[in-house]
């Protein structure tokens, strides 16, 4: 790997380098991916895949690993100009963070999809894209399409709200800040009547490990976690008092589980998107009481 700057450290990794692509494949990984990969055949691979997304910034597909017949996940980083080359010059990709956030996330008990391989292309020192392959999770949806998909999305925000509550407070103790902690990456791969043995956390790119969350990160994160409902309880008479209910739920619960992390301005961040979601919800309904 680069001499210019370091990596996340991986226990018990395989580093492989080939052609212009270096990278690590997990112990997970290595019965499922060959250290002959190279930035041309993930390419390939990701051509031939069923494509889940494609844009300037991000390319993603599901695709069958060669040799193993094994379905995986493959997301590729594409370098979105100028800047972007700069912010990496001398720092490894981010693919390499994310993965390691994922083996911290397991380590405490958080499920997210195991890591099988990170790998970075690059031209000298000039980042050209950043790789990295996950396993596929079979029956998943994520919390946002499960609620949108449902009849009665109560029932699940009800299951929910505790379960996140108490693993964003955990994540926060622990000094890790999600960094796009919103409805569409909480995932469910099973009875959601169920949480802890179900639901997860994915799409870890933006994740930041450290000693400590700041405030305002704090404030951000469990604002974006219930700003999302508005959408699915306007239908309801009721909506604006349930809603209501919710976030104060969502909040003595965040924090009974992470008091040092609770502050006053905590409270007056929620209250500030609770109005935003009081304003929207009554636009949805035409009337001001909902």
């Amino acid at each position: 790997m680069s001499i210019f700057y370091s990596y996340p450290d991986f226990s018990n990794a395989q580093i492989f380098r080939n052609q212009n692509l270096t990278g690590i494949i997990t112990e997970q990984g290595k019965q499922f991916v060959s250290s002959n990969m190279t930035a041309d055949l993930l390419d390939r691979l990701m051509e031939q895949g069923l494509s889940l997304k494609d844009s300037p910034t991000t390319t993603a597909a599901l695709i069958t690993l060669p040799g193993s017949e094994t379905s995986a996940f493959l997301k590729r980083n594409n370098n979105k100009g100028f800047r972007f080359t700069c912010r990496y010059l001398f720092r490894p990709a981010r693919v390499f963070h994310a993965a390691k956030a994922a083996v911290v996330f397991e380590q405490y008990g958080i499920k997210t999809p195991r890591v099988f391989m990170a790998a970075e292309k690059k031209k000298g020192l000039l980042l050209q894209s950043g790789y990295i392959i996950t396993e596929t999770i079979q029956n998943v949806k994520s919390v946002y399409h499960m609620l949108r998909g449902s009849d009665q999305p109560r029932e699940i925000v009800d299951c929910f709200l505790p379960w996140a509550a108490k693993t964003v407070a955990k994540l926060h103790q622990l000094g890790i800040e999600h960094g796009d902690l919103k409805l569409v990456n909480f995932y469910c791969c099973g009875d959601w009547h169920d949480p802890d043995s179900s639901c997860g956390i994915w799409d870890l790119d933006s994740v930041k490990i450290g000693k400590r969350v700041e405030p305002e990160k704090v404030n951000r994160e469990i604002a974006r976690i219930f700003f999302p409902f508005v959408y699915f309880m306007g239908k309801y008479d009721d909506c604006l008092d349930y809603t209501k209910e919710k976030c104060k739920e969502f909040c003595s619960m965040y924090q009974q589980y992470a008091p040092e992390l609770y502050t006053p301005d905590t409270a007056q961040i929620i209250e500030k998107y609770e109005k935003r979601m009081i304003s929207v919800l009554r636009k949805q309904k035409g009337s001001a009481t909902c």
